[in-house]
């Protein structure tokens, strides 16, 4: 190898050096990309596998700046608001509307990221480049600080937009692949108000209260009961109740779900301006695939595997929610809310006492 030869090849490992992107730099990129865009919209396709069996869906967003944003899961008919001051979830099997209060930025939780706090929260890895989608795009590998879980991302190199997520927690992987994305159109706040239709249910969450409409709509599968004990008698398992609250005050609840293969309830507790959700599912046979344990985390939750008197339950923790999940008598238990861990297990303990 000749001088001349030698030269180039040096020149050619340094201009490789100087090109390689960093796992700090690229997430430099998200933030000013994250910075600059005032809304966004695109079709998300969702994907949870676990224990052999895998969910699919598809839904459309569009996210406005600083607290819009608007969701709508054509497969299951399911259409969610948000002017920034309500939120509004539309039901079009039921014709069903639960409106709620809110506050603060809510992008993040919906896109499935948050990139202010990313490079304290997690330990960032480049995996290196692969194009997806006909997209060249960076993949970088998050390995949270606290956390139980591991999360990879395919990051546009021309948009520095994340294109694909994937979450791995325990034996459940849920994929997230982001088709159509556009930026900056201009969206009208018109797309983020929402006006029930003529007969639609409406609940209020915060009070549990359900406004009649003029022509009653009732069905049993979405009817909203004040009393577990009503609840109790449309379904076929025992549902765990709770003797010791902390205080929480059961103000509704109803039928989430009931096939032939699983059966699922929901109770809600309210306590000052704080409510605790409790999910019961209760798998009636063996074609379907126990149910996970954990919520889709946010990017600053803690998760920690705790015992339950003896029941194995995962604990999560973050800015705005806690939730726990244990399995016991063949129900699988998952609860959160504005409620810290300890407040939580006890909850717990006194529903497998």
């Amino acid at each position: 190898m000749n001088k001349f030869t030698v030269l180039i090849v040096l020149l050619s490992v340094l201009l490789l050096g100087c090109m390689q992107m960093s796992a700090e730099q690229i997430v430099k990129n998200m933030q000013e990309k994250y910075n600059s865009t005032q809304d966004f919209s695109g079709v998300v396709n969702f994907t949870a596998y676990h224990n052999g069996a895998t969910e699919a869906t598809e839904f459309e967003i569009v996210l406005k700046k600083p607290d819009k944003f608007w969701k709508y899961d054509k497969d299951h008919g399911i259409l969610m608001v948000s002017n920034g001051k309500k939120i509004w979830l539309y039901d079009e099997k039921t014709n069903t509307v639960m409106v709620k209060n809110v506050t603060g930025e809510i992008h993040a939780k919906i896109l499935g990221y948050e990139v202010g706090d990313m490079l304290k929260r997690y330990d960032i890895q480049l995996l290196g480049s692969e194009r997806i989608a006909e997209r060249d795009c960076y993949v970088i590998k998050l390995k949270p600080k606290s956390g139980l879980w591991i999360e990879k991302m395919w990051i546009d190199k021309q948009f520095w937009w994340p294109i694909r997520i994937e979450i791995v927690v325990g034996n459940a992987r849920i994929v997230s692949e982001y088709v159509n994305i556009s930026f900056n159109t201009g969206v009208s706040d018109t797309k983020f108000e929402f006006v029930p239709p003529e007969g639609a249910r409406v609940i209020e969450v915060e009070t549990g209260e359900l406004v009649e409409p003029k022509d009653k709509y009732m069905e049993e599968l979405h009817k909203v009961y004040h009393k577990i004990e009503d609840i109790q008698k449309m379904v076929n398992f025992t549902i765990l109740k709770p003797s010791n609250t902390t205080g929480y005050v059961f103000s509704h609840g109803g039928i989430i779900q009931k096939t032939a293969d699983l059966e699922s309830v929901g109770l809600w507790f309210k306590k000052d301006n704080k409510m605790l959700h409790i999910q019961e599912i209760y798998v009636t046979s063996g074609k379907a695939p126990p149910p996970p344990l954990v919520i889709p985390p946010s990017e600053d939750t803690k998760t920690t595997r705790v015992k339950i008197d003896g029941v194995d339950g995962i604990l999560q923790e973050s800015r705005d929610r806690t939730s726990l999940g244990f399995r016991f008598d063949n129900v699988t238990v998952i609860m959160w809310g504005d409620i810290s861990g300890e407040e939580m297990i006890k909850i717990a303990k006194s529903m497998i006492n």
